[in-house]
């Protein structure tokens, strides 16, 4: 019997992972589910400096997983980043690994699809760096760093060779973000050399959210690989590590 903590969440949160207990529970699987509350609801009744208890972290850190429900996150100045982002960036999962494919007998407006997002999930704009420069301007900074963009990049080609998939795209904006999705694109391509058998095709995102509407099967058994904040325009947030 595996521990899993269950992070309950707020707004519809607690009532969607009641739905994901039952459902887990009637598969019989061999888990423990242990819950444990996060979120705004907490976070408003406790105060602190974050979304997330101690007692929660005692859970996460002591079972093998983590189901998280939705939970709200606080805007404004000084508020405290998102629980997803925080158990993210705290358990370095920076793979986040979503499967898109429609089902038989379902309605599927843009037709039959079968593709797997790759998202890199610790960088980008949820690192959260912000300055304020002067009573008139802010600016948010864009981490992307080499090391973070070859781990990610290794991880989307050994995802599709695992499945026996021929290629990998690759989603910038490397015309306009030069420096950062150059380092991106650059890491791939390294990637790249080390799977002969894989495809790469290089999409600016622009083209990739045109071509997801207009002819989204152009992608099937592909995966589409990107930095945090493009690809989370792209599909519904499934993590893993």
């Amino acid at each position: 019997m595996r521990e899993v903590a269950v992070v309950l969440g707020d707004g519809v949160g607690p009532e969607l992972v009641k739905a994901m207990m039952r459902i887990v529970t009637a598969t019989g699987a061999p888990l423990n589910m242990v819950p444990c509350e996060a979120g705004s609801d907490w976070y408003e009744a406790h105060a602190g400096d974050s979304l997330i208890p101690d007692e929660t972290w005692d859970v996460i850190n002591s079972t093998q997983a983590c189901f998280k429900g939705p939970t709200t996150t606080p805007g404004g100045p000084g508020s405290p980043r998102s629980v997803a982002v925080t158990i993210r960036q705290e358990k370095d999962l920076f793979a986040n690994v979503r499967p898109i494919r429609t089902f038989p007998n379902t309605p599927r407006p843009l037709g039959d699809v079968d593709f797997v997002c790759v998202r890199e999930a610790t960088e980008g704009m949820y690192s959260g760096s912000e300055v304020q420069l002067s009573s008139d301007m802010y600016v948010a900074l864009r981490k992307i760093t080499k090391s973070a963009s070859r781990r990610i990049a290794h991880f989307a080609f050994a995802e599709a060779d695992k499945r026996s998939w021929t290629t990998v795209v690759a989603i910038h904006k490397s015309n306009i973000l030069k420096q950062t999705d150059g380092a991106f694109l650059q890491a791939v391509r390294e990637a790249k050399s080390e799977y002969s058998s894989i495809e790469l095709w290089e999409y600016h995102v622009d083209n990739v959210a045109q071509q997801l509407v207009k002819n989204p099967q152009v992608f099937n058994k592909s995966i589409l690989l990107s930095t945090n904040l493009f690809m989370a325009r792209f599909s519904p947030q499934v993590s893993k590590p």
